[in-house]
């Protein structure tokens, strides 16, 4: 990132994450539950274990930002 974007030697850049999967984690959510959120987008987002065959047109499925062999749903 420093040589790339000319950002200083004393910049860090790290990783970070959107609000739906910060809101997964801070909630402690666990397998099954399922979290709502009515701010803008009004978002409705679910633990699950297994990734569904689902159209792609229904939502989005996401890596669980808690625990990497789990996914996270949200339907907007």
């Amino acid at each position: 990132m420093q040589e790339r974007y000319d950002f200083s030697q004393d910049c860090n850049v790290v990783a970070f994450t959107g609000d739906n999967p910060s809101s997964l984690a801070a909630l402690k959510m666990r397998p099954g539950d399922i979290g709502i959120s009515l701010g803008t987008s009004d978002t409705v987002f679910i633990w699950i274990k297994e990734l569904p065959e689902i159209p792609q047109t229904i939502g989005h499925i996401w890596i669980n930002p808690v625990d990497k062999n789990s996914y996270m749903a949200l339907l907007w």
